[in-house]
């Protein structure tokens, strides 16, 4: 994926779209052409009934496109770090004082989890209750 392409409500706001252009760390093109879900519907529908292929019906944006700026480079570190870490968040649950309450699982079935010598025990939290619903 080279560009992030955005329409609709979400596509007023800048804030979000530099957001989004940053988080992704590709530029964002905004498209303000009214009705873009069902012109592009119709466009499918227009292609497969001529037997062409979509792409010869396309066009430009109306809009605009924002490049990454500076903060790029910090979302790039943070979803680094955190391929790093998700490898390891599955053996918390593998801590007993941090395993979660599961109202649904019976206690062999959380005993099997396997136990984690790695990880450095949290302290011990309150647990929360089980919903009445």
């Amino acid at each position: 994926m080279t560009t992030v392409h955005v329409s609709g409500g979400g596509a007023r706001d800048r804030r979000w779209l530099q957001l989004l252009a940053d988080v992704f760390g590709r530029p964002v093109r905004v498209d303000f052409t009214p009705d873009i879900a069902p012109r592009g519907a119709a466009l499918l529908a227009a292609a497969a009934a001529a037997g062409v292929d979509i792409a010869s019906l396309r066009r430009d944006p109306v809009g605009e496109t924002l490049l990454p700026g500076s903060a790029a480079g910090m979302y790039a570190d943070l979803y680094a770090d955190s391929l790093e870490l998700y490898p390891h968040l599955s053996q918390l649950s593998a801590v007993p004082e941090c395993r979660p309450r599961v109202p649904h699982a019976t206690t062999r079935e959380i005993e099997r989890i396997p136990k984690c010598s790695k990880l450095v025990r949290c302290k011990s939290r309150p647990q929360v209750p089980p919903s009445s619903g």
